[in-house]
């Protein structure tokens, strides 16, 4: 109803008097403005203009010629509102609440979803040294992007519900690939086999290579692949009341044993995937093979209250960060130039660090071996 009145008033109206109307600019209009809602203003109106024979006898030619004045003023409310919300995020201090909010939702969905450095924790191949500054040559690694000021200021429009879950599990996964891709690369053999035969191949160098604890790790990308291992009667799901209890029960990804003679081999599912560390599985003593050592984070220009289990989590607004916001601009990156007013874009931005340091050191080639799986 609001198009058909509103056109019909703009075709009683001077031409030169249309372009000075003011729209409302309360959120509820706003809403109706947005060119995703298929039941808004917008396209309604387009479908005037596509299809003007459905509106005969509501309006006439003369009203419906002014759908491309009043689309005009509809544009320059959003435009207006979106300018008067942006000011106001501009110069938004951010709420504390969400910042520990934010860190508590990567810290968790990080746990929920690394995987190797709880294996290998399991097993005490694990050093925490996150009182220690790291040696030089462990670079610290991690999240430096700009994120979205909204979801750290309180009371803000949009929801922002759960952000910071996909920090959390990137950076696990991430995580996850560099230890294995480092396992890969120091397990002192390495052969290939194909699908069919992966269980016994698995079981053959169990046995040839008389490891006290082993365990098996994979990344399969396909599940068929999986159901080589999960099919066999020798495998009990870690869900069966008579699998045995492994130092990987409650490890995230922990998928049950492989019977191999008298002993029970816990397998280990990884999300790993791209960097030649696909469709790959590493038989090894944990507790033989492989150590990671944590160091503390990388905190320039921050402080020890930004760290959080050992990860360095910091949002800094790029409106009160003079520093960083210059940084940024002077380093004149490819993205930002395509930006017409850059440090206004900048200053409704914060940037969100999360980084850590870690090191996975080989401890004895011989107490692992890798297997590329093909088909």
């Amino acid at each position: 109803m609001f198009c058909v009145r509103a056109l019909q008033l703009i075709s009683n109206v001077n031409s030169n008097v249309v372009g000075r109307v003011r729209l409302p600019q309360d959120d509820d209009f706003i809403y109706l403005l947005d060119e995703n809602n298929s039941q808004g203003l917008i396209a309604t109106l387009n479908e005037m203009r596509t299809n003007p024979s459905h509106w005969e006898g509501v309006l006439s030619q003369r009203e419906l010629a002014g759908a491309e004045a009043l689309l005009a003023l509809l544009q320059t409310a959003k435009d207006e509102v979106q300018r008067a919300r942006d000011d106001r995020l501009i110069v938004a201090a951010l709420a504390n609440e969400k910042i520990e909010k934010f860190r508590q939702t990567v810290v968790e969905n990080f746990r929920r979803f690394a995987r190797v450095r709880f294996a290998l924790s399991a097993y005490g191949a694990y050093r925490d040294l996150t009182q220690e500054p790291a040696p030089e040559e462990v670079v610290g690694w991690g999240f430096n992007q700009l994120d979205d000021k909204g979801a750290f200021v309180a009371g803000w429009h949009v929801s922002y519900d759960g952000w910071g879950e996909s920090y959390g599990r990137g950076l696990a996964q991430s995580e996850d690939q560099l230890a294995f891709a480092a396992m890969i690369a120091g397990a002192s053999e390495h052969r290939v086999t194909e699908v069919s035969a992966l269980v016994a191949t698995v079981a053959l160098e169990v046995r040839a290579r008389h490891l006290s604890t082993p365990v098996v790790v994979q990344t399969f990308v396909r599940t068929l692949r999986y159901e080589e291992i999960g099919d066999r009667d020798s495998f009990i799901p870690r869900y069966d009341p008579h699998c045995p209890k492994t130092p990987l029960t409650d490890v995230e990804g922990y998928a049950g044993v492989l019977k191999i003679d008298a002993q029970f081999v816990p397998i280990l599912g990884i999300n790993a995937q791209g960097g030649g560390v696909d469709d790959k599985v590493i038989i090894a003593d944990f507790g033989q093979f492989v150590r990671w050592v944590q160091y503390a984070p990388a905190i320039s220009g921050g402080n020890q209250s930004d760290v959080v289990d050992g990860l360095y989590i910091r949002v800094s607004d790029l409106n009160a960060d003079d520093v960083r916001r210059e940084q940024i601009l002077a380093s004149d990156p490819q993205w930002l130039r395509e930006i017409e007013d850059r440090e206004r874009y900048l200053r409704m931005r914060v940037l969100v660090n999360v980084t850590e340091r870690f090191r996975v050191e080989i401890a004895d080639p011989q107490a692992a071996v890798c297997i590329s799986v093909v088909d």
